[in-house]
């Protein structure tokens, strides 16, 4: 190998490397999460649902400093509940938590939230006793 293709390899290195570094969904920028589609599942099975019909939130706002996730529901609702856990592995980031206050059920409420990275798809799953939500959508970091 010559001088030339050994910079020009090298150069190659470093530049996808400080790409891979420039990245939103590292749990460091808040992001605005937009739902595009919900299914409501039982134990019989699963259904697609308009988000006005179980009063999903249409935007989630994500704030990693904060540790909170904050929303308002179609009803005009605002909603609150605490980060549990943040994990980033394979170029996707996982957010999950507990929300023991949650309104639309008697007993508490998990969630998960997985963002993909470089795209920003998500995809968000509540569930609570014989009851699950999963919705799909995307993210995009807010200044």
């Amino acid at each position: 190998m010559n001088a030339r293709t050994v910079t020009a390899v090298g150069l190659m290195v470093l530049s996808l490397s400080a790409f891979a570094e420039d990245t939103f969904y590292d749990g460091t920028d808040t992001l605005l999460c937009s739902v595009m589609n919900t299914r409501q599942c039982e134990t019989d099975g699963c259904r697609l649902v308009d988000i006005e019909e179980i009063d999903v939130p249409r935007h989630i706002l994500v704030d990693f400093k904060k540790k909170r996730v904050t929303s308002t529901r179609h009803s005009g609702v605002n909603a609150e509940t605490s980060i549990g856990s943040v994990i980033r592995k394979d170029n996707r980031l996982f957010l999950s938590g507990v929300d023991e206050n949650a309104e639309a059920v008697e007993d508490a409420l998990t969630w998960s939230m997985v963002i993909a990275d470089p795209t920003g798809m998500m995809t968000l799953t509540i569930g609570a006793e014989e009851l699950a939500f999963v919705a799909f959508g995307a993210c995009v970091p807010v200044q």
